[in-house]
């Protein structure tokens, strides 16, 4: 009785309406006037009581327990009911989705389609939607252009027979034809990237990704050969610098970006939650039916991007100060880049000095997960903390992501810190990973934690062995 007009728009959206009354004697004058009210509305109302001398006074309701009945009887007569009063309101010719209930709306609810923010977030996937061409659907499902393309062995077969009926084709459009028969699903990856360099420029294959791998080579001199060291660091360094200008010149191209980046802070610098959470949603959505990985991640990676290039000191202000907020509020943040295997360090820096700035300089203690891919690593997480790291069948997590928990006040003295800052890393030993890969990995997290856990399912492959042993 005390959310009344809730109750009127179920009362009027429903086909039936049951009641659950612990006795009918008692009832206070509002309570009559809402079991008056229920059974005065177009939907049959079932009345559940526990009141063994109950009395029914009125024809507009069914009484349907009593005291000492059953669990069994009163499931039966319960669906009994139900079943005689939706066939006496014939639900198939008068059956309605969902969306037909706003009609029904009372003054005073609020519908969510209303919301500006959904309005908002509905813009930045449609927009990711108008930017993927049919083409790039298809390949972006593992789909090839050229359905009935011949196998590979086909291929050879078909070439050798016009070899023998043409002898005078083209050297270059055999090689060419070679060329798409060997890698048919480099193309479709290449398709796959071009629509994410396409949306969000400065984290494409040519650029942030480039300079990931050339920031790592400036370190590592791998590839140094007869060079000398100051000469080969030198030509790494302007490498890098041509790309980060090249990064420059496309902020201005990210529509989608500047968009988010404008949504998701209010007028007082403040997060947009509401924009937040539906864009979350409906990426996830979107991700789900179009099978196109854009998520939050890729958003956020982008924004950091923008804070290492731009020369904008209120970009460089506020872009640190909102991931921050958010991270304090216990979204995650992704902390190493799964696709280019690197982390921003300037970024996640510049984050990590506003929350410590935030919080005051908390105490916090680092748990890391560590394990082989499927082995339920975020699970493991979200059910000991209570938290959502996206989870799933098969490898999900990419990269490695923080999320700050804060610790309650009887509890600090004795764990002697403020916060517990979880990082949940993508599985080691997977297909798509090497040997190499996972023992930065896990060098990487063992290395930023104070305690890490490894999850270990089933038997432990050699390799996992040798990366834990090392």
């Amino acid at each position: 009785s005390s959310h009344p007009q809730q109750r009127e728009f179920l009362a009027k959206a429903s086909y039936m309406n049951v009641l659950l009354v612990s006795q009918l004697d008692g009832l206070c004058e509002s309570e009559k006037a809402m079991l008056e009210s229920l059974s005065q509305a177009p939907a049959g109302l079932l009345l559940v009581v526990c009141d063994k001398d109950a009395k029914v006074e009125s024809n507009n309701y069914k009484l349907c327990f009593r005291r000492g009945k059953p669990v069994a009887k009163l499931t039966r007569d319960l669906a009994k009911h139900i079943e005689s009063e939706l066939k006496k309101r014939d639900i198939a010719a008068n059956s309605r989705c969902i969306c037909d209930c706003k009609t029904l709306v009372i003054d005073g609810i609020d519908i969510d389609d209303n919301y500006e923010e959904k309005q908002q977030a509905t813009e930045i996937c449609d927009l990711l939607r108008e930017n993927l061409s049919q083409d790039e659907k298809k390949l972006c499902k593992g789909e090839t252009k050229d359905k009935g393309k011949p196998s590979k062995g086909e291929g050879k077969q078909s070439k050798d027979e016009g070899k023998s009926n043409n002898e005078g084709m083209d050297k270059d459009e055999e090689n060419k034809s070679e060329d798409e028969e060997k890698s048919p699903k480099d193309k479709s990856i290449g398709k796959g990237k071009s629509f994410k360099d396409k949306l969000l420029p400065l984290q494409g294959t040519e650029l942030w990704m480039k300079w990931a791998e050339v920031n790592k080579e400036l370190h590592r001199m791998t590839r140094q050969g007869n060079t000398k060291a100051e000469t080969y660091r030198s030509n790494q360094v302007n490498a890098m610098k041509k790309i980060r200008n090249q990064q420059r010149s496309e902020i201005e191209n990210g529509l989608i970006i500047k968009k988010f980046i404008s949504f998701l802070s209010t007028s007082q610098n403040e997060i947009n939650y509401s924009f937040y959470q539906h864009l979350k949603l409906m990426l996830e959505d979107n991700s789900r039916e179009q099978q196109i990985q854009i998520g939050l991640e890729h958003l956020f990676r982008e924004v950091g991007q923008i804070y290492e290039v731009t020369n904008n000191d209120s970009l460089k202000e506020n872009l640190p100060n909102l991931a921050a907020k958010l991270l304090i509020d216990g979204h995650p943040l992704e902390l190493m880049d799964g696709d280019a295997a690197h982390v921003p360090i300037t970024w996640v820096k510049a984050v990590l000095r506003e929350v410590a700035k935030m919080l005051h300089k908390p105490k916090v203690f680092v748990l890391s997960v560590l394990g082989v891919q499927s082995s339920g690593k975020s699970t493991l997480l979200n059910t000991m903390f209570g938290i959502q790291f996206k989870v799933s069948a098969g490898r999900c997590t990419r990269g490695a992501f923080v999320q700050l928990l804060p610790i309650e006040e009887t509890l600090r003295e004795t764990l002697k810190c403020g916060y517990i800052l979880l990082v949940d890393t993508e599985g080691l030993h997977s297909l798509e990973s090497d040997y190499k890969k996972d023992n930065e990995i896990a060098t990487f997290v063992i290395g930023l934690a104070d305690t890490t856990i490894v999850n270990i399912f089933g038997e432990v492959p050699l390799d996992m062995k040798n990366i834990l042993q090392t």
